[in-house]
């Protein structure tokens, strides 16, 4: 709530006294940029999100016994998966 207070003076904007889902998110960004100088941006150029996302997917299906494939997209071209049990091949 500190960050988040400090940031809408700094910009003299008005705020909530609560802390909502993004307000942590962003003063959780801003305190390791703050303490540890670590810029989330660029840490993200090292992780780019199809190769993380793959990854991801298949450590899920070892784990947890899935299939996961891609089965088009929606609009703006944002993917759409299908998930199945990977032994009886039933939808999740």
């Amino acid at each position: 709530l500190k960050v988040k207070l400090q940031k809408c003076t700094e910009n003299n904007d008005t705020c909530s006294q609560e802390l909502q889902m993004w307000d942590y998110l962003y003063a959780t960004d801003c305190v390791k940029k703050q303490k540890y100088n670590v810029d989330s941006q660029i840490v993200g150029e090292y992780f780019p999100l199809d190769a993380v996302q793959d990854k991801m997917f298949r450590i899920f299906e070892g784990l947890l016994g899935l299939r996961i494939e891609e089965i088009g997209s929606l609009p703006d071209d944002i993917p759409r998966y299908r998930v199945n049990d990977s032994t009886t091949g039933e939808v999740m």
